[in-house]
């Protein structure tokens, strides 16, 4: 859900080569690879987030709220 409380869940296509999730003061952490469908993610700290997904050919960002 968005907002979130602080977990959120991904579902993944596969093809991803990088997740990253950056918060507004361009702190960024690379989230662990994965092979599963969806991805669980602890944000600890209220705010906007963005999660970029970065594929070979192009990447996506999301917008990401935390309560």
């Amino acid at each position: 859900p968005n907002p979130s409380n602080g977990r959120i869940t991904i579902e993944l296509t596969g093809d991803e080569s990088e997740l990253r999730l950056i918060d507004m003061q361009g702190h960024g952490r690379i989230l662990p690879e994965t092979n599963e469908t969806s991805l669980d993610i602890e944000i600890d700290k209220p705010g906007l987030y963005i999660l970029k997904i970065s594929r070979t050919d192009k990447s996506t960002f999301k917008k990401v709220v935390v309560k």
